[in-house]
């Protein structure tokens, strides 16, 4: 049916995001099939695989075309407005917004609410709006994704959406985990959470990406409880929850729609119609409930500090397309090397670019350090291992400021991985080069360093890597159950299989026929992550070297296998003189910017480490005769004779009275618990004294379980010692976290 003077043949297939370097059935076909039957000139076939993430408007085709007739290669990219791709579209002065909704939430006709404030409101009759819906019915029962332009140059045409997004909001909240919904944020945008959630619950409930981001692009979010509100009112849910997320836009939108008008009377007018005595009640009561439940939510300072996951969410809006060509270009894929080749690079360095990097595929700036010290503080009889160790920095250039946090780049256990490549049939001595990001240089390492140093072969896989394997298994049983396992219907096995801590090394092992190539293998497994530990020593006391207090992890899964933490592992293991390769991550935790400003430390476990730095660079300001404030340890742990960290050192500084209470709550030393709250609570004065009159700082850092516990016994230290209705000691206490006084570094 291809008409023979056909040049070019592109094949556009909608692919999964992570699949573009997987082949595509579609793609193949078409390759065979017009390999086996044209005759004369083939034409070129191109690849024209586009992701999920990819919003696919007229204007994508507009480009695809001209990139197609111009010969270039196909990026969907490639933004429509730039020089070499045109499109009648303008975009001055354009506001864009994005709602997020489930469809069988009763929300999505708000939007449509919305767009009718543009378009039928007689104050802004002169404005145009383009809106575009995204349908995903794959997921949470259809997602929609709502674009909305609006502005007084806009053409009919809706362009790619390229516009950064000053208003995002998200009316099921249960998509936060699954999309990257603020990837269209522009900075200072403002952000609106539909939600039964609390303020407080957003530390626990929103995802570290999401706050890390929200934090970054300087977000104004603000959380609604909408379906309260309707319900408060004796409202029908269905009916009348797209009014109060219309008003909750008109409100927090105000300045750039620029109505000359009131918000009820905008409403009426939108309305016009219906029973107008009754509707001016029904909005006059919708509109006072919504500003009363509109809650700003300042992103803290923690939030920036978060580690953000490895894995990239989809988004409707910014995405990372691809295409290829088979004739023009040739994807750049790992490669195995021969030694000779290797030692020919490194001999003439100038000649092939090479250079002796540590960890080039690392970002972050990285430094190699040498263990000095390892010991641990626990006895050998103890069940719990915690150990303190030392690296020496010197001729490094590292600095690290008090809080920070060291990032070490763990490897898997050697006999491990040995016993792993044996069994996949793979030589560890063998070469192999990994291109970098970009394609332009590789990165040449021995089949056993990279099992080692690199790849997460004893981490837990995403759902992608069960697709991605799907593709190489060659019975069909076994590519069946990897892709159910991946799929909505088996989320219950994928979970059950997260809890049980099945490793990319035990999918290897379970399902035999999938045999991805080293050089395939080494792309689908994840790199290893850096694990970040708090710095437990103050550098103006020891310039050359940085201490870590740790504790190994492990636990046995339900059918008793025995896992470890691969980076407690590895440093637990490291002897005197070892090598490993360290970045630093700043915090939020620091001293007050008065050295007499009372210091109030919470430490739960290892998490006594920032405070041991903080106690150091106290004593050495102190000797240098600067005069310095009063500091309080809460130290809590299971047994004092087990895990008094760094007890010695307590007790010194607390009888020379640097340290000027000491407060210990070892929980299994008496018949009932005792924890860092109760001797909180029993220090009510004080903290009182100290945090409201004296302005000190408060710290906790630990686990995340007893935040609650803490909080309860400060604000309840407020409200017995201070006489504070209980209020206006929360309002206290959250105007401390506004002061950046009261840092939470929990886990």
């Amino acid at each position: 049916m291809v008409p023979k003077t056909v040049k070019k043949v592109a094949v556009l297939e909608q692919v999964s995001n992570d699949s573009h370097d997987m082949g595509s059935s579609l793609f193949n076909d078409v390759v065979a099939s017009m390999i086996d039957s044209w005759t004369g000139d083939k034409p070129q076939l191109i690849d024209a695989k586009y992701p999920m993430s990819k919003q696919f408007t007229p204007s994508t085709v507009n480009t695809l075309l001209q990139q197609l007739e111009s010969g270039i290669k196909i990026d969907f990219n490639i933004d429509p407005s730039s020089d070499n791709f045109q499109v009648q579209s303008t975009l001055n002065n354009v506001k864009r917004c994005v709602f997020w909704d489930v469809e069988s939430k009763g929300t999505l006709s708000s939007n449509q609410h919305i767009a009718n404030v543009f378009t039928r409101h007689s104050k802004l009759k002169g404005s145009k709006v383009s809106s575009l819906s995204t349908f995903d019915a794959f997921n949470n029962g259809g997602v929609v994704t709502t674009n909305l332009l609006f502005g007084n140059e806009l053409t009919d045409v809706l362009h790619d959406l390229k516009t950064d997004a000053e208003y995002i909001s998200i009316h099921d909240t249960t998509l936060i985990s699954k999309y990257d919904i603020l990837a269209p944020a522009k900075e200072g945008a403002i952000v609106l959470l539909n939600t039964n959630w609390t303020t407080d619950d957003l530390e626990t409930k929103l995802p570290n990406d999401f706050r890390y981001e929200a934090f970054k692009r300087k977000i104004k979010l603000y959380i609604i409880d909408a379906n309260k509100i309707v319900h408060d009112l004796g409202m029908n849910v269905d009916d009348h929850i797209s009014l109060i997320l219309q008003i909750a836009f008109l409100k927090l939108t105000i300045n750039e729609v620029k109505i000359n008008c009131s918000l009820e009377d905008t409403l009426l007018e939108l309305y016009d119609g219906n029973n107008e005595k009754e509707l001016s009640l029904i909005i006059h009561s919708a509109v006072q409930e919504t500003d009363k439940a509109l809650t700003f939510v300042e992103p803290p300072p923690a939030w920036q500090i978060l580690e953000k996951s490895e894995h990239t969410l989809p988004s409707f809006v910014n995405s990372n397309s691809f295409g290829k060509s088979i004739d023009l270009q040739l994807l750049v894929k790992p490669k195995l090397g021969s030694w000779h080749t290797a030692i020919h690079n490194a001999l003439f360095k100038e000649a092939f670019g090479f250079n002796n990097i540590q960890r080039p595929d690392v970002a972050e700036k990285t430094f190699v350090v040498t263990v000095s010290e390892n010991r641990r503080l626990t006895p050998t009889s103890y069940d719990r291992y915690l150990f303190h160790i030392e690296f020496d920095v010197t001729g490094t250039g590292l600095k690290y400021d008090l809080g920070e946090a060291l990032g070490v780049y763990g490897h898997n256990d050697p006999k491990e991985v040995d016993e792993f490549l044996e069994y996949y049939g793979l030589n560890s001595d063998d070469l192999i080069s990994i291109p970098n990001k970009e394609g332009d240089k590789f990165e040449t390492k021995t089949i056993h360093q990279v099992f080692v140093q690199i790849l997460d072969l004893f981490g837990r896989p995403a759902k992608r890597f069960y697709e991605s394997l799907a593709l190489y298994a060659t019975d069909e049983n076994e590519r069946k159950r990897l892709l159910w396992i991946a799929s909505s219907e088996g989320s219950v096995e994928f979970k059950r299989r997260v809890a049980e801590t099945i490793t990319y090394a035990d999918l290897l092992y379970e399902f035999t026929s999938a045999r991805p190539p080293v050089e395939d293998l080494v792309q689908i497994i994840a790199p290893i992550k850096p694990r970040h530990y708090s710095i437990a020593s103050a550098q103006s006391v020891h310039p050359n070297s940085v201490h870590l207090l740790v504790v190994t992890v492990e636990w046995e899964t339900s059918v008793g296998k025995k896992r470890f933490g691969q980076c407690t592992r590895y440093l637990s293991g490291l002897k005197v003189g070892s090598q490993i390769v360290v970045s630093i991550k700043p915090s939020v935790m620091k001293l007050p910017p008065r050295d007499t400003q009372p210091v109030i430390m919470a430490g739960l476990g290892t998490g006594m480490a920032p405070f041991r730095a903080f106690i150091e660079e106290r004593a050495y300001r102190k000797s240098k005769g600067i005069e310095v404030g009063p500091m309080i340890l809460y130290f809590g742990s299971r047994n004092r004779s087990m895990e008094y960290l760094y007890g010695e050192e307590l007790e010194a500084y607390h009888t020379e009275g640097l340290l000027t209470y000491l407060r210990l709550a070892f929980s299994r030393d008496q018949p009932h618990k005792v924890y860092i709250q109760h001797k909180m609570k029993d220090d009510a004065e004080l903290l009182h004294q100290y945090l409201l009159k004296d302005e000190g700082w408060f710290y906790l850092c630990g686990p995340t379980w007893p935040v609650p516990d803490v909080k309860d016994a400060i604000v309840s230290s407020f409200v017995s010692a201070g006489e504070l209705s209980l209020g206006d000691a929360s309002a206290a206490l959250n105007k401390l976290k506004d002061l950046e006084r009261y840092i939470l570094e929990v886990y």
